[in-house]
């Protein structure tokens, strides 16, 4: 955000009339403050910029309490106007003085906040909305026409357990929907890699195969071929919980300091990666030499296998 030219605090009282401000060549643009997955429980972030595109100064009041200059219509695909929020409706109605500051921006100069558009619409459900910004630069009233901003779309998922049990994995960290890509074997592994380093599960298990992983022990191969449907459902959901907890099969899990990819090879159905992986401790460095094995499945490729050998420390 670039300097304010002049900022003047002041009291605004609904029954005082003022003259309207000039404000020809102030250009009032919204947009997503973080591109992300939201949800109708999550914050939605909107970032308000206010230029001045003229060749002179601007000058526009801004609320304390922000819903006295700005608000947004919000509607959904089918043109349904979604609601204010009960905090909106409550606090633009009240009969109370406003507090606000007359901005001055300079030609070139902006002004921008962060809102929540939550705090002005009540987003309750998922869906696909159009959101258009209005801003009041001498406040609002119930006469004032405002200044409109450009429109933007506005995806609303439904929340993340009902993601989750529908089988859509959902990054727990950013809310972002996750989807295997038809990646090289050796852009997979990658992958797999930073996200351990992350602590990105859920991109983590995105190309693992937890059941071949599960099975390439004996005593579970076993044990899972004897088990029933729900059984078996059940013991992969207990082998990935040991894996995030790093009590099973320890060696995959392992976060490396470093690592390079040294070798790639694949035909049309299965591949295998090499990778020198650097694990560091307090007095030594541990390198080790993984070898992943991967297998081809719809476009797709997963980790099925893999193995280990303790090169050296440094």
């Amino acid at each position: 955000m670039k300097r304010l030219h002049t900022i003047v605090p002041a009291l605004f009282l609904a029954c005082l009339a003022l003259p309207a401000q000039d404000v020809s060549g102030l250009e009032f643009s919204i947009r997503l403050y973080n591109q992300r997955i939201y949800y109708p429980d999550s914050p939605i972030q909107i970032k308000i910029t206010l230029t001045n595109a003229g060749a002179r100064d601007i000058s526009f009041k801004i609320a304390d309490q922000r819903i006295h200059s700005f608000g947004f219509d919000m509607r959904t695909i089918s043109n349904t106007r979604v609601p204010e929020s009960e905090f909106f409706i409550t606090h633009r109605i009240q009969n109370q003085p406003v507090f606000y500051r007359t901005i001055t921006l300079l030609p070139g100069e902006e002004y921008a906040i962060v809102e929540d558009l939550k705090d002005y619409c009540a987003v309750t459900e998922p869906g696909v909305y159009v959101i258009q910004g209005l801003f009041y630069p001498d406040l609002y009233t119930a006469s004032s026409t405002p200044i409109l901003s450009n429109r933007l779309i506005l995806t609303v998922h439904p929340p993340m357990d009902t993601l989750k049990e529908a089988g859509v994995r959902v990054e727990t960290q950013t809310g972002e929907v996750l989807k295997a890509q038809p990646l090289p074997p050796d852009e997979v592994v990658r992958t797999v890699i930073e996200a351990r380093q992350k602590g990105q599960w859920e991109r983590f298990f995105l190309f693992i195969d937890l059941e071949a992983l599960y099975t390439r022990d004996r005593t579970r191969r076993q044990r899972y071929l004897n088990a029933a449907e729900e059984d078996r459902i059940r013991l992969l959901e207990e082998f990935k919980r040991g894996l995030t907890q790093q009590v099973v099969d320890q060696d995959i899990v392992l976060i490396p300091q470093e690592f390079e990819i040294v070798k790639t090879e694949y035909t049309s159905r299965e591949g295998s990666v090499r990778v020198i992986e650097k694990f560091k401790y307090p007095t030594y460095t541990e390198v080790k030499e993984y070898t992943y094995s991967l297998q081809k499945r719809d476009g797709i490729w997963y980790i099925v296998d893999y193995t280990v050998q303790n090169l050296r420390t440094e």
